[in-house]
């Protein structure tokens, strides 16, 4: 019975885990859409 509150507490520190990580690449690839979308823009001024 301890044994299986062990791997409850674990599996859901793991999924918090996941959780924040979750969070925090969507802010960087909202980031790396704007960097994508801003260089683009400057490679199309640079070969026009």
């Amino acid at each position: 019975m301890n044994r299986l509150s062990e791997k409850r507490s674990r599996v859901s520190a793991f999924f918090k885990d996941d959780y924040m990580a979750a969070e925090n690449s969507i802010i960087l690839s909202e980031n790396w859409q704007f960097y994508y979308q801003y260089g683009l823009q400057i490679l199309v001024r640079i070969l026009s």
